[in-house]
Formats: C-alpha cells, structure tokens, sequence
C-alpha cells in the first residue's frame, strides 16, 4: 500500500468536514484537503441508532488521514453507525498545526 504523507493544513480538513457536515449528500464531491481523490468518509458513531449523542469519524479513504473523533450531533441526512458494527480503518490524524484560518 502506499504511503501518503498529509500535506493539507489543518485547516483545510475543517473546512472539508464543515462542508460535508452541513451537506452530508455532497460528499462524494467533496475532495480530499490532502490528495485531493473523492473518497471522504463522515460517520455519526453512537451507542444506539437513535441516540443523538455520537462521535464524528472523518476521513479518506484513499490516503487515510482524517481528524480526531469528536462528539457530535449527527445532522439531518447524516450517516448514523451503532457501535460495533463500523468498519473504520486504521487513518491517521491530521494534527492541528495552529494553521485554522483558510
């Protein structure tokens, strides 16, 4: 597999989360802030389908970097996934290089 190295500012990963989180339905046109491939990923991870407490998982599936898991409210259209039953792989996390204005 090859190795992909981030060289989006943190920022940029924000910014794309922040898109695809006000219009989950976009994100397959939404490119990736490091390689730029279309492969971005948004889940709402909670404990039960319905709970409206959950952790966001965002990343790229092409070069696997994405953020921290945050809590978050899932939005209107977003994807819900019940604990346990994900398939999140190993990414990387993008680190908050003190860079959040784009």
């Amino acid at each position: 597999m090859k190795e992909f190295v981030n060289r989006a500012p943190f920022g940029e990963w924000l910014d794309a989360y922040e898109r695809v989180y006000l219009s989950p339905k976009s994100i397959a046109n939404i490119e990736c802030p490091n390689c730029r491939m279309r492969f971005l990923n948004l889940i709402f991870l909670s404990k039960t389908v319905d709970d409206q407490r959950s952790r966001s998982l965002f990343w790229c599936g092409s070069c696997l970097w994405g953020l921290i898991p945050i809590p978050a409210t899932p939005p209107p259209g977003g994807r819900r996934v019940t604990a346990g039953t994900e398939v999140v792989p190993n990414y990387r996390i993008v680190v908050d290089d003190g860079d959040n204005a784009t």
